[in-house]
């Protein structure tokens, strides 16, 4: 199991999560995946991962901002920036496409790339649990 990050919920081993997901399917058969967390995947600047459980239908900000591993002055309403994750390449087809509000925030930011995305606007399902991704350094 990769540490935790300071001040992050306990992180999440990938296999025993599976296994636990698994086993929670046959102990309770009417539970559907949706109900099981969605599990992402952080990369810190400094190099230091985790793994931090989502419920369904949360966004990535509101896991990552409690954790402390994003500014998000904005509280989320796509208007700061302080959230721009950099998305995994291998995932990066797997999410859902960038708004047009979200594309034109990302553009106004001195150093942000096509493939950035803000937290704010990803909403977690189930089919992302194990999305990778990489925080950049805070600007505070």
């Amino acid at each position: 199991m990769k540490p935790a990050l300071p001040g992050a919920p306990r992180a999440f081993d990938l296999a025993a999560d599976a296994a636990s997901a698994s086993a929670a399917q046959s102990v309770l058969p009417n539970s559907s995946p949706a109900a099981l967390p969605v599990l992402v995947h952080v990369q810190s600047p400094d190099g230091v991962d985790c793994t931090l459980p989502a419920a369904p239908g949360a966004t990535l900000f509101s896991v990552l901002k409690p954790a402390g591993l994003v500014q998000g002055i904005c509280g989320g309403n796509m208007s700061c920036g302080t959230c721009r994750i950099l998305p995994d390449a291998t995932w990066s087809h797997r999410l859902p496409a960038a708004g047009r509000g979200e594309l034109r925030l990302l553009a106004s930011l001195d150093d942000a790339t096509e493939a950035d995305r803000l937290a704010c606007q990803i909403v977690m399902q189930p089919e992302l649990s194990g999305l990778s991704v990489t925080l950049y350094p805070p600007e505070w």
